[in-house]
C-alpha cells in the first residue's frame, strides 16, 4: 500500500519547481512512461511520452518518441532542439545541446 498527500504528485512538483526557479509552464517539458506521469505530462508545456509508455501516458503527451530501447528520450530531445523559439538564439540553443 502506498500513502501520500492527495495533492502530491510529479504535476504538482513541476508546477513547486516552475514557481521556485521562476519559469512559466509554457517554458517546460517532461519525459514519462507510465500512469504516474500523466499529471506531469499533462501540465507541462510540452509533454513527452517514450512509444513503450502506459496507454494512460501516452494520450496525456503532446508528443510520442520512440521506446526506451530505442533512444526514445534522447530523440525527444533533439525533437525538443529543433523547436528552436525565435525568441532564442541560436549558439544558446547550441550550448543548451552540448549540457
Amino acid at each position: 500500500m502506498e500513502i501520500s498527500y492527495k495533492d502530491a504528485g510529479k504535476g504538482s512538483a513541476l508546477r513547486f519547481l516552475l514557481e521556485y526557479l521562476g519559469l512559466e509552464q509554457a517554458e517546460s517539458a517532461a519525459f514519462g512512461d507510465g500512469d504516474n506521469d500523466r499529471g506531469m505530462l499533462a501540465f507541462a508545456g510540452i509533454g513527452i511520452a517514450v512509444a513503450n509508455g502506459s496507454q494512460g501516458c501516452l494520450q496525456a503527451a503532446d508528443h510520442v518518441t520512440s521506446s526506451n530501447d530505442e533512444d526514445g528520450v534522447a530523440e525527444g530531445v533533439e525533437w525538443l532542439l529543433s523547436l528552436q523559439p525565435a525568441n532564442c538564439p541560436a549558439e544558446q540553443m547550441a550550448d543548451w545541446a552540448e549540457d
